[in-house]
């Protein structure tokens, strides 16, 4: 693809996950300020805050690899393969992103990935985990593409590269939507000779487990049925974003302190009974109503349960909004800390919540929990005292 006109190569750029998982996390820090924050000021969403940086590196990446005998390149290319388990999080990055998946035999796989010299001389691939290694990738590749649809990743195999380049490469620069080059043909000349899965060593890969009679299973069915198209699963898209947000962010300096959607998720899963259904405020962020297998919805919201879009005019209608939604089955009320300011701003809000009901839980750089279920006659004034002390930190 690189000998095209139009396409530079960039080399190793698995860097750019770990910059996705960054941003998240520096989303979250700049827009924690309550409504002071300049990016919620301005009106940037998380995905539009990602997508910004994206155009940058994209900038970058083909002003510093533009071949200076030729005209300047519109797009890159990169043949990473650890991208291929991390899709969604190039996607924050490069919206408009297309990725092509070259299926190969697995067994030849394998055999190349022991057989490849690591920094030390040595492969890092015993034969287990070179078939471990083409399972786990190639699996999230064909999820990858079930959730953003074929229009996003194009599935191509490996033999039909060798024994018919010039169709495949054809039908591989019409899904980037891109012109036929004939340069492109110029790094598969003389490969005809070496077959479509040529060995790359004599000796056979002894293994046989269940990793790889799955791999081979699957790695079989690839190469026999035919690619179908089909369109976006907005819900498989959304399990992808789910994953990435609790995986792929990094923790931060110490390498132990989870990020807060991170930290949220792991207090519901501590103390929410199972069953229990939580009203979050959440300022619209889909991230922090993912509580795992606890159900969360948006504080504010509307009468189809998305966020309102706003907060609430006063602290009498804060406290209206929520008995509505208590008595509608919600069972507790969840404060991230970056909104804790809500506790100050909204006075007769904060009062209702201390007189009303029990503290389930409260970590200061975390979230407090109020518990709807039942009405305590006293007893909040002590937990009143502690908890707006420690906000006002």
């Amino acid at each position: 693809m690189s000998q095209h006109p139009d396409l530079i190569h960039v080399l190793e750029t698995d860097w750019l996950v770990k910059l996705a998982g960054d941003l998240e996390l520096l989303y979250e820090t700049a827009t924690n300020r309550t409504d002071s924050s300049h990016l919620v000021a301005m009106s940037v969403t998380r995905s539009r805050f990602c997508e910004i940086f994206g155009n940058a590196v994209n900038e970058l990446l083909l002003a510093n690899s533009w071949r200076s005998s030729s005209a300047p390149p519109r797009r890159w290319v990169n043949c990473t393969a650890a991208h291929g388990t991390n899709i969604a999080a190039l996607l924050r990055l490069f919206p408009q992103a297309k990725f092509i998946h070259t299926i190969r035999d697995v067994d030849s796989v394998a055999k190349c990935l022991v057989d490849w010299p690591g920094p030390d001389g040595t492969s890092p691939y015993n034969e287990e985990s070179a078939y471990d290694y083409w399972l786990t990738t190639t699996k999230a590749l064909l999820e990858a593409e079930m959730a953003f649809g074929s229009d996003r990743i194009m599935r191509v195999s490996f033999a039909s590269l060798l024994k018919d380049t010039e169709n495949a490469l054809r039908c591989c620069l019409s899904f980037l939507h891109e012109p036929f080059s004939s340069g492109c043909l110029r790094p598969f000349t003389g490969l005809d000779s070496i077959g479509a899965e040529a060995p790359q060593r004599s000796m056979e890969i002894r293994t046989r487990s269940q990793t790889r009679d799955e791999a081979e299973l699957l790695s079989g069915l690839l190469n026999q049925v035919p690619r179908s198209s089909f369109g976006p699963d907005p819900e498989r898209i959304e399990r992808l974003d789910a994953a990435f947000s609790e995986n792929g962010r990094p923790r931060v300096s110490d390498g132990t302190i989870l990020s807060l959607t991170e930290r949220i998720k792991e207090v519901a899963r501590s103390f929410l009974p199972a069953d229990a259904r939580t009203v979050v405020v959440s300022k619209g962020d889909d991230a922090l109503v993912r509580l795992g297998d606890r159900k969360a919805g948006h504080f504010p919201q509307n009468e189809d349960g998305v966020y309102a879009g706003f907060h609430p005019g006063d602290g009498y209608e804060a406290i209206s909004h929520l008995e509505a939604l208590r008595k509608k089955g919600y069972d507790f009320l969840l404060i991230p800390n970056p909104q804790f300011w809500w506790l100050q701003f909204y006075g007769e809000f904060n009062e209702h919540l201390h007189a009303r009901y029990r503290i389930a839980f409260y970590q200061e750089d975390t979230c407090l929990i109020f518990d709807l279920r039942d009405q305590q006659e006293a007893g909040g004034t002590n937990l009143k005292v502690m908890c707006e002390s420690k906000v006002q930190v």
